[in-house]
């Protein structure tokens, strides 16, 4: 961003003011060492150092549960301690404001949302999607970061040494008693035969320059994290600058962003991201699930769905907030953790934050919904063709569209962007999963031949 432009934002948004805590949040960001620790070593109170740490299954305190995920993209979680704790914004205070934690699906998103100028984030109840900009603001300061951790890298110097094309040896002996016009019609040949190849070489490799191209991240020159267009933090990631709070109007946003500028767009009264013709730069909304896209720009937005946690990250999250958390009395336990995903599901708010009383509340309101949907083989069977409409009706009669099912990734798809744009569904907990199969158990053999015939016939 320019200094012009920089002058323009103090005089044309309503109010304007330097936010001295992100500022400094910003600054001890940008000025710090990182530190790889390995699953023993401590971690200290350090204001130069970012400190990250891989863990893994066998980081966890207890050995005692078992762990079924079948993911094994997902087989840890980096936690990262940073230099200042996260200033708080709201009323609501993050338990161990210090930490974050990055998913390996989170490192993929942010590649993602690099290829794209119009993205939505959305997903499952509770899988910290607002949180995601955080670590988003962080991988953008820090790509060094990225580039240490993100299982993702290293594909692109593949693809790098991949382009040139290995070289054929000579021929070094020829037959002497070869005749003259044999030879010729050999040299013709083989001179179409090397134009042919050099033709097909320089086509590779133009398509794999251009998948490179594709795979670079972009990294905005200012970011503005607002909370629907009105209040707002920008970052000047390209320079050491002060951290902006600003108050204005949405269709204000055009006035300070260009094409190098990304917006991270947070709800709050569920208003649907406004984009316009005038506003040029990127933006991630954060939508929670079966709201309003972006108006008039729907063709042109990529949903992304955000993955849950699965019950091994969750239950390390837990082991953190446990030893690092300012003011939560009675957080729950290892063992209870597990049973809550067994239960509720892999959601942060049902496995770490919910009372007792709203975990009861919620269980004996998807107890009622879930014994309809599993009273006949014919409710059932509709519950299982039509997901995205119990979804929406769970939310309503249960408060979480996570009664019946949840969203995971296409673990099978080779491509990025399908894993997150085109999800599958499942059971959401392992408690629904034991009511399916138990429903299954006492279905005639005449039913179930049925359900496989109408099974492999959609599939066909």
């Amino acid at each position: 961003m320019s200094d012009a432009t920089y002058e323009q934002l103090r005089q044309k948004v309503d109010k304007v003011r330097p936010h001295v805590d992100f500022t400094a949040w910003i600054r001890a960001i940008q000025d710090a060492s990182i530190l790889h620790l390995c699953s023993k070593d401590p971690w200290t109170d350090n204001v130069t150092l970012i400190q990250v740490k891989r863990m893994r299954e066998q980081d966890l305190e207890s050995q005692d549960y078992a762990i079924e995920d079948d993911d094994d993209y997902n087989g840890y979680l980096d936690v990262i301690k940073l230099p200042l704790p996260l200033p708080i914004l709201t009323d609501e205070q993050p338990p161990a404001p210090q930490f974050l934690f990055i998913r390996p699906d989170e490192y993929a998103l942010f590649k993602c949302f690099g290829q794209r100028k119009w993205c939505v984030l959305t997903g499952n109840e509770g899988n910290s999607k607002s949180w995601f900009h955080w670590k988003f603001i962080l991988l953008c300061y820090r790509q060094d970061l990225f580039n240490l951790f993100s299982p993702l890298e290293g594909y692109e110097e593949e693809d790098e040494l991949s382009f040139e094309e290995p070289k054929t040896k000579d021929q070094t002996y020829t037959e002497q008693a070869r005749a003259d016009q044999n030879e010729l019609e050999e040299d013709e040949s083989s001179n179409k035969k090397n134009k042919t190849q050099d033709q097909t070489s320089m086509e590779i490799e133009q398509k794999d320059q251009a998948k490179l191209k594709q795979s670079k991240l972009f990294i905005p020159k200012l970011i503005i994290r607002t909370v629907e267009g009105q209040r707002s933090l920008i970052f000047f990631v390209d320079r050491i600058s002060d951290v902006l709070f600003v108050e204005h109007r949405p269709k204000q946003l055009h006035c300070f962003m260009d094409e190098n500028s990304t917006i991270l767009w947070e709800p709050d009264s569920e208003m649907i991201p406004l984009y316009y013709d005038e506003l040029q730069a990127r933006m991630i909304a954060t939508v929670p699930p079966f709201e309003n896209l972006i108006h008039r720009y729907q063709k042109e937005v990529e949903r992304f769905y955000l993955p849950s946690p699965n019950a091994m990250q969750l239950r390390l999250m837990g082991q953190i907030y446990r030893m690092f958390a300012s003011d939560l009395k009675d957080f729950p336990t290892d063992f209870e953790i597990h049973e809550r995903v067994l239960k509720f599901g892999p959601y942060i708010h049902m496995a770490l934050f919910w009372s007792r009383e709203k975990r009861d509340r919620f269980e004996e309101l998807r107890q009622r919904e879930l014994e309809r949907i599993f009273s006949t083989n014919a409710t059932l069977h509709h519950a299982q063709e039509n997901v995205l409409r119990v979804m929406q009706s769970s939310r309503v009669k249960t408060g979480s569209v996570h009664c019946f099912s949840k969203y995971v990734p296409d673990q099978d798809s080779d491509d990025i962007f399908d894993r997150y744009t085109h999800p599958r569904y499942r059971s959401s907990s392992q408690a629904v999963l034991n009511m399916l199969y138990d429903h299954i158990e006492n279905l005639s053999i005449e039913t179930v031949r049925q359900r496989l015939i109408a099974a492999n016939r959609d599939y066909n």
